[in-house]
């Protein structure tokens, strides 16, 4: 029963971080109007979180063999937490740490996805985990991009309701410490792989060209992505002069859709 929970909150961290990062668009021109700043600068509360994204996936490999699993995976979800602090600052430069300490946490808790689900579900079964795992961030982005105006509202505004996001992270950060613990140390200490080994292996992923497509991949996504979530929802309202019930605003809900379908169905064409 514990592993589903845990597979539960792999699933529901990513997802609401994912709310989190696409709700800044849907409500950046509240944020303009708040802290009195032009697109380029609330654009920013976007890219610090892919920024973020990949100064932490370069660390979160370090990280995570210092701490272990249990213990990073908390520290990501509380890094994402500390958006419970967003309605209490006035200073947009403050704001912008928070939401670059929320994308590192985000990065940590991505990283522990894959090899989580593999150590306690079996090769077919996290094959199919990690294909769902992936329309995560998907469902979160289009919760958002659908919800944010409904939701802002809801919470009495955008400030309220990315810190419901960061404490509902810190509530299912609570039930991971409580579900979830750490290889023991005998098993750990069998992998002993040398030097030469590693460096072979090094190797081989820097020169291998699935790699760096995957890469060239996952970037196109990143661009695509930001520009969604910063600029199409600014462009619908201020430049094309399309009313919030427009159905174009749903554009970016669709595309989504198709990538979420995308990642299910993927697995039965292997």
């Amino acid at each position: 029963m514990k592993k589903w929970i845990i597979e539960f909150v792999l699933y529901a961290v990513y997802m609401v971080f994912g709310a989190a990062w696409a709700t800044t668009g849907s409500v950046m021109p509240q944020i303009m109007t708040d802290f009195n700043v032009d697109v380029s600068h609330a654009a920013l509360m976007s890219n610090v979180i892919l920024w973020a994204k990949i100064v932490g996936a370069v660390c979160t490999a370090v990280l995570v063999t210092r701490l272990g699993t249990r213990k990073s995976y908390l520290l990501g979800c509380t890094m994402i937490g500390v958006s419970v602090f967003i309605p209490f600052t006035d200073n947009f430069m403050l704001l912008l740490v928070i939401r670059f300490v929320g994308g590192l946490g985000g990065a940590v808790c991505l990283v522990s996805l894959v090899p989580t689900v593999a150590r306690f579900f079996d090769n077919r079964m996290a094959s199919t985990l990690n294909s769902i795992n992936c329309t995560s961030n998907i469902v979160g982005t289009i919760i958002a991009l659908t919800l944010a105006g409904y939701l802002s509202t809801l919470f009495g505004g955008w400030r309220n309701l990315l810190a419901g996001y960061g404490a509902v992270t810190l509530a299912l950060g609570v039930v991971w410490i409580l579900c979830f613990s750490d290889e023991d140390s005998p098993r750990q200490a069998d992998v002993n792989i040398r030097h030469e080994d590693k460096l072979h292996v090094l190797k081989e992923v820097i020169f291998s060209r699935i790699v760096w497509g995957m890469i060239a991949q996952y970037a196109g996504a990143m661009i695509m992505m930001v520009f969604m979530f910063t600029f199409l929802p600014l462009y619908y309202a201020k430049y094309a002069s399309l009313s919030a019930d427009s159905h174009a605003h749903l554009s970016g809900t669709v595309n989504q859709v198709g990538i979420m379908l995308g990642a299910l169905v993927g697995p039965y064409f292997k």
